[in-house]
């Protein structure tokens, strides 16, 4: 994207379109989200974690006498194993946690802006709002509003939204708005 004008807010130069205007700014609740919990899933990747984690140790001592590459490799395959596990046991949510600490929520009169800042490194992405998209609303406390989808295998890409919001409502009435051209 290209352009800006004397109306453009100072830092939006060179992203915002001529004649694009900000409606809305705001950033998730922090903290861990619980929502879509699953108990078995939870469980699993325990499990699945404390083999992992067998695995690795039982490997790196087995593996005392062999050479070099032998010592490092076999029980580096395992940590693979641990990384999902952990994801499995609840990993994903904390690390979506940390994200939303670095996160910053946009809705123009053309699209949705989501800017990031993890580990020092920034990034912006845009989504464009017109009628086509399919804006689903999650009730809560907070709530979220989701608008696009990453797509992937089998129909389950990440959902792409502004998630935990506390004026979730006021801001579907915006994009809404938005849709339809009157924003």
């Amino acid at each position: 994207m290209t352009g800006g004008s004397a109306d453009t807010p100072g830092g939006w130069e060179g992203i915002l379109e001529p004649g694009e205007t900000v409606l809305w700014q705001g950033r998730p609740r922090p903290g861990v989200s619980f929502t879509g919990f699953d108990l078995r899933r939870t469980l699993f990747g325990l499990v699945f974690l404390g083999f992992a984690l067998f695995w690795v140790v039982g490997a790196a001592h087995a593996t005392g006498d062999a050479p070099l590459p032998v010592r490092i490799l076999f029980p580096a395959a395992g940590f693979l194993f641990v990384f999902q596990g952990a994801r499995l046991a609840g990993g994903d949510r904390l690390w979506r946690a940390w994200v939303r600490r670095g996160t910053w929520y946009t809705l123009t009169s053309q699209q949705a802006l989501i800017a990031t800042e993890v580990f020092g490194r920034r990034g912006l992405d845009a989504w464009p709002i017109t009628g086509r998209n399919a804006i689903e609303l999650v009730e809560g406390s907070p709530g979220s509003i989701f608008f696009a989808d990453t797509g992937g295998p089998f129909g389950r890409g990440r959902r792409i939204g502004f998630e935990r919001i506390d004026d979730a409502r006021e801001v579907l009435a915006l994009m809404r708005r938005v849709q339809r051209g009157a924003a």
